[in-house]
């Protein structure tokens, strides 16, 4: 048990740079452009992200992935209100794009967490410990 804790413990640490960045390679992808500068940009930042883990980038990549994901959930829902018909494929789109951004908010909050200064130290409650 202790050899697996060795290897799971980093990769759980680094958990939410790499689901955004299989999340931002699956974006680049699914537009099927070969030359995306916005992904690129990001699949940048999170690569020096990873390479030199910087609380004040960690807290900008987190910041930017929690404002698009608003952004894609207020697009989502914009198309789903257009739709005439609530058929199968509105379906799939609410539940796979809400369960996409839905993950993706998950992770750019723990990124937030894990890069967020703690103010309060919770060491003692007035005085007792």
């Amino acid at each position: 048990m202790d050899i697996t804790l060795k290897y799971i413990k980093p990769l759980l640490y680094w958990l939410p740079e790499m689901y955004l960045l299989l999340a931002t390679a699956f974006y680049w992808v699914l537009t099927g452009v070969w030359f995306n500068p916005f992904a690129l940009f990001l699949i940048g930042l999170l690569g020096i992200q990873m390479l030199y883990n910087s609380r004040s980038l960690g807290l900008i990549i987190a910041s930017v992935f929690i404002l698009l994901n608003g952004y894609l959930i207020a697009a989502m829902v914009s198309d789903l209100m257009d739709i005439a018909v609530f058929g199968y494929s509105a379906q799939q789109l609410l539940v796979f794009g809400l369960a996409f951004m839905g993950i993706n908010l998950f992770m750019a909050f723990r990124l937030l967490l894990k890069h967020l200064p703690m103010a309060i130290q919770p060491t003692s409650f007035n005085g007792i410990k």
